[in-house]
This record gives C-alpha cells, structure tokens and sequence, in this order.
C-alpha cells in the first residue's frame, strides 16, 4: 500500500495543491491498487493451476507410454502429445483469456473513478481558485473602505 502522506506531501511540493486525507484522487489510486493486486492474484491461480494440469498430463502421458507395446509407441506417444499440447493450448488460452475479461472490466471500472475522482479534484481546485479570489477582492474592497473610513475620520478631526 501506498504511503499516503508522502504522497500527499509530494503533491503539495511539486503542485502547491493540498490534497485531503479523502481526497477523490488518493480513493481512485487505492482503486487501482486493489485491482491490480486482484488481477495479479487472479493470474497466478490460473498460472499455477494451467501449470498442475500439464504436470498431470505429461504424468499420464508418460504413464501411456510406458504401458505400450514398442510396435504402437511412436505413433501413439506422436498422437499423446499433439492431444495433450491442443489440450493443454486451449486450457491456458481459456484461462488466460478469462483473466484478462476479468481484469479489463475491473481496470475499466478503476479507470471511471480515477476519471470521476480527477473531474471531482479539478473541479474542486477551481472553486478553491474562486474562493481565493474572492478572499483577495474582499480584503481589498475592505482595505479601501478602510481607508475611506481613515480618511472621513480625518476630515472630520479638522473641522
């Protein structure tokens, strides 16, 4: 897991952009974590099951071979290992293929809330520029009213 502090951190030096402990973007990196940690998980079972299955079929290939005639041994072990490698080929291409849907539909799903959660930050971010903005006209209009105020002091002082 990502240490989210220095992320955090990180984010403020290079960017000047404070980011929350909830913030949409370290949600969406968590997201993407979790996924690839599933799909990694999901390809290692199929791998080491993929992996089992050859085991057991050289096991029973060499098992058939042993028990045949020397006659029939070449053609037969010849046909054993064509069936068992188009076996085997279909096997980890299904279980490959099954993985990859598996992950692609996670990825696109971890890919729509990173969308989501930067639109979320960046919207956020423009408010945050509006609000600054408006800080800076406000202290200014009241700078000038305070002066103004100085100013009608002053002149009444005088009189």
């Amino acid at each position: 897991m990502h240490n989210f502090d220095e992320i955090r951190k990180e984010v403020a030096l290079r960017h000047n952009v404070l980011l929350t402990k909830d913030d949409p973007v370290l949600v969406a990196m968590t997201v993407s974590e979790l996924s690839h940690e599933r799909f990694l998980k999901i390809v290692s079972e199929r791998y080491e099951a993929a992996g089992r299955d050859l085991v057991n079929a050289l096991s029973h290939q060499m098992t058939t071979l042993l028990q045949l005639h020397d006659n029939d041994a070449k053609t037969t072990a010849s046909r054993l290992v064509n069936e068992v490698s188009g076996f085997i080929d279909g096997q980890l291409r299904t279980s490959v293929s099954d993985a990859l849907a598996e992950v692609k539909e996670q990825l696109e799903q971890s890919l729509t809330i990173s969308r989501i959660a930067c639109q979320n930050a960046i919207t956020a971010n423009n408010h945050a520029q509006a609000a600054k903005n408006s800080v800076y006209i406000a202290a200014f209009v009241t700078g000038f009213i305070a002066l103004a105020a100085i100013a009608a002091c002053a002149a009444l002082l005088r009189f």
